[in-house]
């Protein structure tokens, strides 16, 4: 039965199963005991046990992956009614353009979205920077402890100190995005 490697979306936990491919049990965390685990994306489909740095080496070569997948997709699958700007995208039709793009099956593709966001929760959980070159960079920066007041009751509450996800657009991506507008 081979080892299948999944990531906790709610805790970032990565863990190991040994299953059947017939097995329709659900796979939950067993950290925080909840259901919602994406499989990790790895060359095979099935991960075998195998260090910490293998591991990690898998899970930037699914990042890497992913964002060459997105790029092909956006460029020549994008819909006509977003072009035109004012309208937000989903996590669904970001599901939707790149399974179009790529000929993947929409559940293939949505595995690798969800790998790739949960690779990117795993590496700012664990304080490492994501960087993808000609898009951006993902770290995380310390929020000191403060004192603030609820605006809606008015209450003043205190705030503890954190991490907080920063994401740093690179210099191709801020190009891109203001290429139409410098010509209007």
């Amino acid at each position: 039965m081979p080892i299948f490697e999944y990531i906790c979306i709610q805790c970032c936990n990565k863990f190991e199963r040994l299953l059947s491919r017939s097995d329709t049990r659900g796979v939950s965390c067993p950290e925080c005991h909840s259901e919602k685990v994406t499989k990790l994306f790895s060359r095979f489909g099935v991960a075998s046990e195998g260090s910490q740095f293998s591991n990690l080496i898998l899970l930037r070569m699914a990042a890497v992956a992913a964002v060459e997948v997105l790029a092909v997709a956006v460029i020549n699958f994008f819909p006509k009614s977003l072009k035109q700007g004012g309208n937000s995208l989903t996590k669904s039709e970001i599901i939707d353009i790149v399974a179009e793009g790529t000929g993947l099956t929409k559940l293939e593709t949505s595995a690798v979205v969800d790998g790739f966001m949960a690779t990117i929760g795993y590496a700012l959980k664990t304080g490492d920077t994501v960087t993808l070159r000609g898009f951006g960079s993902f770290r995380t920066v310390k929020r000191n402890q403060r004192i603030a007041r609820n605006p809606k009751t008015g209450k003043i509450m205190n705030i503890p100190k954190r991490r907080a996800p920063v994401f740093k657009a690179s210099t191709d991506l801020k190009k891109l995005v203001n290429q139409d507008y410098e010509s209007e």
